[in-house]
């Protein structure tokens, strides 16, 4: 396989979708998270690679709906590594550097990337029970142009979440969404290592 061919393919198995959130106040993320997340590890593992600098790629949208969340999501899963004591670029910073023709490993200088991609989006219960079910796939890219961005972590996630409870104290229709896309990244990072800081540094 041509590493034109490898690339082509990565990108369409690329990115992912995330979980439920949990209180931000609780710095440690419970030990159960991230538990039914399928997980995907080709090559070097993350936790051998440490990667600081990871840049949010913008979220790929396999549906054929318009009107999804694109930037809740990607902001929420920007926010879960800051978390997890990654460092990730600033989301700006990546919009203004992207190129059009796709993702080049180490085009922003990042050590690694983090693609996602919504495979499934079904809204239809939300405004009657607050239900949302999401299929999402994410991956942690290898920044390193040798490895042409083979993927260092990864895997899919589909659930359904039920903010039903969280309705009557969400401030309105956009923060009840932030809440569930932020419930969903965790989830899915509770199987993501945390970055050891002394690693490396």
């Amino acid at each position: 396989m041509s590493p034109s061919t490898s690339r082509r393919r990565l990108a369409r198995i690329l990115p992912l979708a995330l979980l439920i959130a949990v209180p931000v106040a609780c710095r440690d993320l419970p030990e159960n998270r991230g538990q039914d997340v399928e997980t995907l590890i080709e090559g070097k593992r993350l936790a051998e690679v440490n990667p600081s600098d990871i840049a949010v790629l913008p979220v790929a949208n396999f549906t054929d709906r318009t009107d999804l969340p694109l930037d809740q999501l990607r902001r929420a899963f920007y926010e879960g590594l800051v978390r997890r004591r990654y460092s990730p670029l600033a989301l700006d910073y990546v919009d203004a550097r992207a190129i059009e023709a796709g993702y080049t490993p180490g085009q922003f200088d990042e050590e690694a990337a983090m693609s996602i991609a919504i495979r499934g989006w079904d809204d239809s219960q939300w405004d009657r029970r607050s239900l949302l079910q999401l299929d999402v796939e994410v991956y942690i890219l290898s920044g390193d142009r040798g490895a042409m961005g083979g993927p260092l972590w990864g895997g899919s996630r589909a659930m359904t979440l039920n903010l039903s409870r969280d309705r009557g104290r969400a401030v309105g229709e956009a923060d009840l969404m932030d809440l569930a896309l932020r419930h969903f990244t965790e989830d899915v990072l509770g199987a993501l290592p945390r970055r050891d800081p002394l690693q490396g540094d």
